[in-house]
This record gives structure tokens, C-alpha cells and sequence, in this order.
């Protein structure tokens, strides 16, 4: 029994390892801004503080006009869902009893 062998081209071997050393920099170079862009983001936080010291007696946010209108929206959009929600129980009720 006589065993061949088949050969790869030259120019497949060269553009599979081309194509290996590309991928390979392109995997370290993402490895590397990835790990440095982390680093940033956690030690950043830790200089951009802008409180310093005690804020005095009163610590606490007033609740201003803002934050009243967004739970009034909220209310009223609830309400709203509630009357939706009664309205098409009823006109099942009504298909049921039609039937």
C-alpha cells in the first residue's frame, strides 16, 4: 500500500497564517483597551466625587414639582389601566351572557 501525500499550497499556509497573526493582534489589541477602559471606569468614580465634607443640617432632596408631577402621571395612568381593564370585563361578561 502506497500512502500519499497531499501537500498544502505555499500560499494557503501563508494566507492562513496571515490571516492567524491578524486575528491574534486584533484579539490583544481589543483584550487591552477592553482591560484599560475598565480600569478607568472603576477609579474614576473615586476621584470625580463631588460632595465634600458635611452638606450641613439639612441633608436630605425637597421633593420639588418635578418628582409630584411624575407620581401624579403615574396615578393617573394607573386609573386609567383600571377603568380599561373594568370596561373589557364587562363586555366579556356581556358576550358570555349573550350567548
Amino acid at each position: 500500500m502506497v500512502y500519499i501525500k497531499k501537500t498544502i499550497p505555499n500560499f494557503v499556509l501563508l494566507v492562513y497564517f496571515k490571516l492567524k497573526l491578524y486575528l491574534m493582534k486584533r484579539f490583544c489589541r481589543t483584550l487591552v483597551i477592553s482591560g484599560l477602559l475598565l480600569i478607568i471606569f472603576s477609579v474614576v468614580p473615586k476621584f470625580s466625587n463631588a460632595q465634600f465634607g458635611d452638606p450641613g443640617d439639612d441633608p436630605d432632596a425637597p421633593i420639588d414639582g418635578g418628582v409630584g408631577l411624575l407620581v401624579a402621571a403615574g396615578v393617573g395612568y394607573g386609573i386609567k389601566k383600571v377603568k380599561e381593564n373594568r370596561k373589557k370585563n364587562k363586555t366579556v361578561q356581556f358576550a358570555e351572557e349573550t350567548k
